[in-house]
């Protein structure tokens, strides 16, 4: 599950999902709230179809709304729909939903479609470093990104995923995309890797 989706159900939990200067004019606070909340279960079950149709209503009442689209386009990430996804994140920046979290998780969409259908399952991490490795010395970006986006994907200790924004925005940067390496940077630093390694990546990515 997302971190958009979960970051959403704290909102909820705390009874502040939305302002109420975003209502819709279809829909009262509460039928909002019900249909974030069963979009939410959807996700969590696997119902994929079900929680993108709740988060299309939701947004289709208010397209102002940034917060139903990213909602939406973690519905179709989840779903394995990264393209869908990628669109959805862009259009929720668009329109204002601009908070870190929502690049991060639009940076693991680009990731996925720059190496769409590889499949890492079974490896270690060591062996996921050293193909990563081994594919930027063979200029082979898009495997590179794909292997440290699986990586972000997976419920791993914080030493690695923070490696793993490092190697996936260095990568980015040979690659040119340095909007996308700045946020790889940043996600690191918010991580806590607040060291010179991913200063300096950021400072490359912004000059």
């Amino acid at each position: 599950m997302t971190k958009i989706i979960l970051s959403t159900i704290a909102a909820i939990t705390l009874g502040a999902a939305f302002s109420p200067a975003v209502l819709s004019q279809g829909m009262s606070k509460e039928q909002q709230d019900v249909a974030v909340y069963k979009g939410i279960e959807a996700i969590k079950a696997h119902q994929y179809s079900v929680a993108i149709g709740e988060f299309t209503k939701l947004s289709n009442n208010n397209p102002s709304n940034g917060e139903y689209i990213a909602l939406r386009g973690s519905a179709y990430y989840d779903s394995g729909e990264y393209g869908k996804a990628k669109t959805d994140f862009e259009n929720a920046i668009k329109k204002g939903y601009n908070k870190h979290l929502i690049y991060e998780q639009l940076n693991n969409a680009i990731g996925h479609t720059i190496a769409p259908n590889q499949n890492f399952s079974g490896e270690t991490v060591g062996s996921l470093l050293e193909k990563a490795s081994a594919a930027i010395k063979a200029g082979d970006y898009p495997t590179s990104i794909g292997v440290f986006t699986f990586m972000l994907d997976k419920k791993m200790p914080t030493k690695v995923l923070q490696g793993s924004y490092i190697g996936r925005g260095q990568t980015f940067l040979m690659m040119g995309r340095k909007e996308n390496a700045r946020v790889d940077a940043q996600s690191a630093i918010n991580s806590g890797l607040d060291v010179p390694q991913s200063r300096d990546l950021l400072k490359k990515a912004t000059q």
